[in-house]
Order: C-alpha cells, then sequence, then structure tokens
C-alpha cells in the first residue's frame, strides 16, 4: 500500500508484506526444486515398476510426476509465507529507506545503480541494486497475492514515478507481456 510520508518530510511509503530474498537465492530454490522433484519422481516410478513388474504409460507418469510438483510448490508456498516479514520502503528525495525485520537501511539517490518494481505476477517484487553490488530484493509476488486483487503491490502513484524520474533514469519500456515491470536506472547504467 502506498501513503505520502507527511510528517514534514515529501515523498511516498510504500508498505508490503514480503520476503527478502535474492534472485540468484530464488533461481538456486527453483533449480534445486526441480532436480529434487525430477530425482524424487524417477525414483517412484522406477520403485512403482520394480513393485508391480509393469512400464507404466505416460498418464501414470505425469500423475506421478505432477502429484510431486504439487507438493514441491505447497511446501514453498509454506515456506515463503512463514518467512514472510512486514516491510516499509520510504521513497524521498534523500534516497530510499527500506525498514524491516529489525533492520534498516538507507540509500542515497547517487549510491543507486537500479531500482525495479514488479506489481504483478508470482514475480512482484521491489529491488534496490545499489553501485557497490549489493542489493535488496523483496519477493511480494509468490504466495501472497490476494486473489481479489490483481497485483501484488498496488500500481505505483505518479508522484513516485516522478520522484523517481528526477534521480534515476527509466529504462525502456518492457515487453507487452510484462506490463507491471518497472525499471530505473542510475546515471551511466544499461538495461540488464
Amino acid at each position: 500500500m502506498w501513503e505520502q510520508i507527511g510528517q514534514g518530510r515529501a515523498g511516498y511509503r510504500l508498505t508490503i508484506r514480503a520476503t527478502r530474498v535474492s534472485l540468484r537465492q530464488l533461481v538456486a530454490i527453483i533449480v534445486g526444486c526441480v532436480l529434487v522433484g525430477g530425482a524424487a519422481a524417477t525414483a517412484a516410478l522406477i520403485a512403482i515398476s520394480v513393485e508391480t513388474d509393469s512400464m507404466l504409460g505416460r498418464s501414470d507418469v505425469v500423475l506421478v510426476a505432477g502429484g510431486l510438483a504439487v507438493v514441491i510448490v505447497l511446501a514453498l508456498l509454506w515456506i515463503f509465507a512463514w518467512q514472510r516479514k512486514r516491510y516499509v520502503v520510504e521513497w524521498d528525495d534523500r534516497g530510499i529507506r527500506i525498514i524491516g525485520a529489525g533492520a534498516e537501511r538507507a540509500l542515497p539517490w547517487a549510491s543507486i545503480a537500479r531500482v525495479l518494481i514488479r506489481l504483478d505476477t508470482d514475480y512482484a517484487r521491489v529491488e534496490v541494486r545499489s553501485r557497490d553490488g549489493g542489493s535488496v530484493t523483496l519477493l511480494a509476488g509468490f504466495g501472497s497475492q490476494d486473489v481479489k486483487k490483481a497485483n501484488a503491490i498496488d500500481p505505483i502513484p505518479g508522484e513516485v514515478v516522478g520522484l523517481l524520474n528526477r534521480h534515476l533514469s527509466a529504462a525502456p519500456p518492457p515487453p507487452r507481456n510484462a506490463l507491471g515491470l518497472h525499471v530505473f536506472l542510475g546515471a551511466q547504467q544499461t538495461v540488464p
């Protein structure tokens, strides 16, 4: 939820429930799940074939692998829901402050290399990458989207877009299938 900061400060505050995870960690989790799920499905199929002394058809393979995939996805949803915390991201003329989970990080605009805000899909997130290579990624989409809402994160107010455009430059528009993706780059940055 976006709201004005107030209290004599011009800026906006985004309050979200998110899991702090880097994209590298997320990719590792997805690859790990595919490998573990594939190995478990293969072992289950071999065990069933040996015990029943018959070859399984395609529909049986899909049933076993699909069942394991559902279990893995539900386990991941539970883990991400369990780790979800409340974060506040404040945007003003001084920079970006990220407050949550007992820590606070302030990044002045000059130290920011890229800001990525994804409003929709399971990859809805706020990612702030600094020039020194550090980044903070708050994953708000996976398993947290309210069924009544179209996006995991509310649309960005025009004033916040104006603030980001004053201090960073907007990257080229995203492809048609990524309408909820907004990327802002620091000076002398190129789109990755």
